[in-house]
């Protein structure tokens, strides 16, 4: 798994999201609530595909900012 998703998986759990690898290796995030999933590759082919992910998870309420 790349780097950066590893961040968010880490900051998605803390914050109560379910995440889960599929055996094809994308990255499943749901959240708390369960009204929302997301689904990505876990390793992104460009650095586009990880801010589209970012982007994705802040609108459904995740906070994606560096702390």
């Amino acid at each position: 798994m790349n780097k950066d998703i590893r961040q968010l998986v880490k900051r998605a759990k803390r914050d109560g999201w379910d995440v889960a690898e599929t055996r094809r290796g994308h990255v499943s995030f749901r959240s708390p609530d369960g009204a929302y999933t997301y689904v990505t590759s876990g390793t992104p082919s460009d650095q586009r595909a990880l801010n589209n992910l970012r982007a994705g998870l802040r609108r459904a309420g995740l906070s994606t900012t560096r702390s």
